[in-house]
């Protein structure tokens, strides 16, 4: 599975033009979520690093500001009060689309008062796509989504019921949006076997990024050398574990895993760098918990780490852990093989076409039911940890050739130019559509 994996990556050619970009996302950076944030992040950083001129419209949970680089504008932007209190009486799809009339009138801003005029826009799914259409539609302009995650059907595989509100917004968008960028091969056909969109109007793009703070941190070797004592110590081993502590990152596996692998191999830490992302899973966490009593002094919950410092935890890990149930792609993964430790990652969705088993990490299965949720292998995910946090030699080979290849396949460089040409073939897409009405499909 060697060479890059971006189907549409191509080096730009001198006479192409550097193309205007307007980014409209419900977030900026992993602050709020993760994934999609540091996409907008690291595709807005790579596209104005090749010369496109970025503008980004994104929600913020903090003061509207504005933030300035070169080739590169934020608008990060507050709630107003009428889409607040819009968003306090809808439902939770309702609540987000509170916030379409916010990201249109500053989108109008930019483009009307400014006088920047966008190549395209690209949104996130349905959650900026009304936002998105309505100044496609204003200004002429085409619109691109991108889909990182369906909650139909994905969210049944670990047992959850999709809010039927944002089933049928999903439903929507791809009734409605003409061209998608999906983050793997798994999404891709997901997304046609649920809604029948076509094969030329999905275009698989990897998430990429800039490894270089995951391969040195900024943190020099004392600092580091410190953070490895104050985590663990000495004689241990350090597992580590990134995301967010929810059904669909397969943590009940995780920890059922780790009580095997303890009683096994007693010299271990785990490190858990994530927050429950409800109450009722917060208490799910400490029930399971409670219930192995053997893992007591050996699972570190460090809530949510900022990725800055989760680069520097990376550097003091021996094994990294993507148990998901399914995973779109995999951030996780990718910034863990960066960094060069060794990943076990569940051999599903993105994960699947990121790690190659048994080359650049280990892949475990995970069982699917078709009248419950899915289930990630508990022995194969215990037997994999015992593998690797017994065998050096094996665990170095894997995590060098992880970092191999995120530079190879999954760099920013990668994605931005692929994404690039998918933004021109696009525009030129919607050219002719628009001088031959006739021709479209």
């Amino acid at each position: 599975m060697g060479g890059p994996l971006n189907t549409f990556y191509k080096k730009p050619g001198p006479s192409d033009r550097p193309l205007k970009v307007l980014i409209l996302s419900m977030e900026y950076t992993s602050e709020v979520s993760g994934g999609l944030g540091t996409h907008v992040f690291e595709l807005a950083k790579g596209l104005a690093q090749a010369g496109c001129q970025v503008c980004v419209v994104a929600c913020t949970l903090g003061t509207s500001r504005k933030l300035q680089e070169s080739n590169l504008t934020v608008h990060l932007l507050a709630p107003s009060a009428s889409s607040f209190a819009n968003a306090a009486r809808q439902s939770l799809a309702g609540s987000i689309l509170a916030f379409t009339a916010d990201l249109v009138n500053k989108g109008r801003e930019v483009i009307g008062n400014d006088g920047w005029v966008p190549d395209i826009i690209q949104c996130y799914s349905w959650l900026t796509f009304t936002a998105a259409r309505q100044l496609g539609r204003m200004y002429g302009i085409p619109v691109l989504s991108v889909v990182h995650y369906l909650s139909e059907p994905v969210e049944r595989w670990w047992g959850q019921t999709p809010d039927q509100e944002i089933a049928r917004q999903e439903e929507l968008l791809f009734c409605n949006a003409m061209t998608f960028i999906t983050v793997s091969k798994s999404m891709r056909k997901i997304i046609q076997n649920t809604y029948g969109a076509p094969d030329n109007r999905i275009h698989v793009v990897y998430n990429g990024m800039d490894p270089q703070p995951f391969i040195n941190p900024t943190p020099k070797f004392d600092v580091i050398r410190q953070l490895r004592q104050t985590v663990a110590k000495s004689n241990e081993k350090i597992v580590i574990f990134a995301g967010r502590l929810h059904p669909h990152k397969g943590i009940t596996a995780l920890l059922n895993s780790a009580s095997q692998v303890v009683a096994k191999y007693p010299n271990v830490r785990y490190l858990l760098a994530g927050e429950p992302d409800s109450r009722e899973f917060a208490h799910e966490v400490r029930h399971l918990l409670d219930q192995h009593h053997d893992l007591r002094g050996k699972i570190t919950l460090l809530g949510k780490v900022p990725r800055r410092q989760l680069a520097a935890l990376y550097q003091v890990a021996d094994l990294a852990l993507v148990p998901s149930i399914y995973e779109p792609f995999g951030y996780a993964a990718i910034e863990a093989m960066a960094a060069g430790v060794p990943v076990i990652a569940s051999n599903v969705g993105g994960l699947a076409e990121i790690v190659s088993h048994e080359k650049t990490g280990l892949l475990v299965p995970v069982h699917e039911s078709a009248n419950g949720p899915h289930r990630v292998d508990v022995g194969e995910l215990t037997v994999a940890q015992l593998n690797l946090l017994n065998n050096e030699t094996m665990s170095k080979q894997l995590g060098l050739a992880g970092r191999r290849r995120v530079l190879d396949c999954f760099s920013l460089e990668v994605m931005t130019q692929s994404t690039i040409t998918v933004y021109r073939n696009t525009i030129s897409r919607f050219l002719e559509e628009r001088r031959n009405p006739k021709r479209a499909n």
